[in-house]
């Protein structure tokens, strides 16, 4: 059925959004597909294309909702809310009403996690995804070398700009309430001692055996480019040290 569904003519980023989620909540269910996981994955990966990181949340959101329920053998409640706004029919977009969807989303995964965060990371969201970047791993979902360097190049891209975005304060969420992602819009902390903290939280667990998370230089470089724009000089020549430690104990392994 073609009911509720977004102007097939309209390509602005919004209709495109408007019109990848159509597909994904109804068109697909509506023809007896069940999006899996991997659907998921391209549809977020579509919709930060679009600057939709609102839905790109969202769609995180109902994967850990999946997941626990899966978890905890419950159902959830009818009435739970996304972003702020009912279930049953939720106004994401101001010429659209987007309606439940017919069907449950996958467990989230490692991959859903390390979407959102390359996107929001491309597109100028890096404290939100560094935010995002903790959550997976409480969930249990070590971050790889690949996570860390998408998010430690948007930094690097990021770094000096106005941190006080107005559009990403509008990024609310309200799955488990028990992290606010819109901390970015209230945290204030430079941006290159967030990349500083991100490296030395790669170092640590390489040196503690996860050789996957090893610094490369691309690792080191987001880094030096964070300082530098933000004029933390000292901290380069402290950090550039350290890379060189590191390459010489990986020399003698050699």
């Amino acid at each position: 059925s073609n009911k509720g569904r977004p102007g097939s003519t309209a390509t602005s980023p919004t209709a495109m959004s408007e019109l990848l989620l159509w597909i994904l909540d109804h068109h697909m269910p509506g023809n007896h597909i069940v999006p899996e996981a991997e659907m998921y994955h391209a549809a977020m990966n579509a919709l930060g294309k679009c600057g939709a990181h609102r839905d790109v949340i969202m769609l995180l959101e109902r994967m850990e909702r999946s997941r626990e329920s899966a978890d905890t053998h419950t159902g959830q409640n009818a009435n739970e809310t996304i972003n702020g706004a009912s279930k049953k029919s939720s106004p994401v977009h101001g010429n659209w009403t987007i309606t439940q969807p017919s069907q449950k989303a996958p467990p989230v995964d490692r991959m859903a996690y390390q979407t959102a965060i390359a996107s929001l990371s491309k597109s100028g969201y890096s404290r939100t995804a560094t935010q995002l970047l903790h959550r997976m791993r409480s969930k249990g979902f070590p971050p790889d070398i690949g996570c860390y360097e998408a998010l430690l190049i948007g930094i690097a891209k990021e770094a000096g700009r106005n941190a006080n975005r107005a559009s990403e304060s509008t990024m609310n969420t309200t799955a488990n309430n028990d992290e606010d992602l819109t901390a970015k819009s209230k945290d204030e902390t430079p941006l290159h001692k967030v990349a500083l903290q991100i490296l030395q939280d790669m170092e640590h667990d390489y040196e503690n055996g996860n050789i996957g998370v090893k610094p490369t230089d691309q690792s080191y470089n987001s880094v030096f480019s964070a300082c530098g724009k933000e004029g933390a000089w000292d901290e380069v020549t402290r950090v550039s040290r350290k890379q060189a430690i590191l390459r010489s104990i990986s020399d003698d392994d050699m």
